[in-house]
């Protein structure tokens, strides 16, 4: 699994999985590429694995339009839903469930919490 996901994803730094938990965690090397679900999703398709559903950790800065939130986290963009009230700091951590929808590009991350981010985007 851990070759499968290295050859699809761009950019891993690290990859933790645990087959116990039936979890894989990916973490990204700044800058921080596009994230696609669908290719996560394929890629552990390949070898036998269905995901269920992803929970992200992502930093970026939040940009307002109308009545929406959206953190734009490298060259990802995640629509935020859900009550919360974010930081004043330029940069912010969010933590969420992500949700996708094959009839669009859009993603949707149901916020679980917001944190104040690193004082510069290329922190590890």
């Amino acid at each position: 699994m851990e070759v499968v996901l290295r050859q699809r994803l761009e950019g891993v730094a690290r990859l933790g999985i645990s087959e116990s938990e039936q979890t894989t965690a990916v973490t990204f090397a700044p800058p921080s590429r596009r994230f696609s679900p669908e290719v996560f999703r394929t890629a552990l398709r390949q070898v036998g694995i269905e995901v269920l559903t992803m929970d992200v950790n992502a930093c970026g800065a939040i940009e307002r339009q109308a009545n929406t939130r959206w953190l734009q986290a490298g060259e990802t963009r995640f629509l935020l839903t859900g009550e919360f009230d974010p930081p004043s700091t330029p940069a912010v951590c969010v933590t969420g469930r992500l949700q996708t929808d094959p009839s669009d590009d859009t993603h949707r991350l149901v916020v679980d919490r917001v944190e104040p981010g690193p004082e510069t985007l290329d922190a590890p």
